[in-house]
């Protein structure tokens, strides 16, 4: 047998293993707040995503739950893994329950991308007592 039929598999093997180990890496999406609260003087959060597109852009809304309006928006930009991690400061925003919602925008259009990722997490200002959960 010659080397080149031993090759050949080997070749489209590797070939098709890669890309699918690629598109594995990047489709692990999550995202976290921390502290998932706060006071209504304003107070520092941590915000960590991944699974969105490498070195791009996701918008970000905050969403008044109760009225369904955005009380802030704004981007971010993701790294070559499709993450970021960003310590913001949230303030001027009344007693409430919030959804921040993150989502592909490579264009800038403030429109989710076409089968792109969305993520969302709750937000709560202030933080309520165990008894109120």
């Amino acid at each position: 047998m010659s080397k080149h039929f031993i090759l050949l598999p080997i070749i489209i093997c590797i070939s098709l293993i890669i890309p699918l180990c690629t598109s594995l890496a990047y489709a692990q999406k999550n995202a976290t707040i921390s502290p998932d609260c706060g006071t209504e003087e304003g107070f520092e959060v941590n915000l960590e995503t991944d699974g969105f597109l490498p070195n791009s852009n996701v918008h970000w809304d905050l969403i008044d739950i109760k009225n369904n309006t955005i009380a802030l928006s704004g981007y971010f930009s993701t790294n070559s893994s499709g993450g970021f991690e960003e310590r913001t400061f949230v303030d001027d925003i009344s007693s409430g329950d919030y959804k921040i919602k993150f989502f592909d925008d490579a264009d800038t259009n403030d429109k989710l991308d076409t089968n792109k990722t969305e993520l969302s997490l709750d937000l709560s200002i202030p933080c309520k007592t165990n008894n109120n959960k």
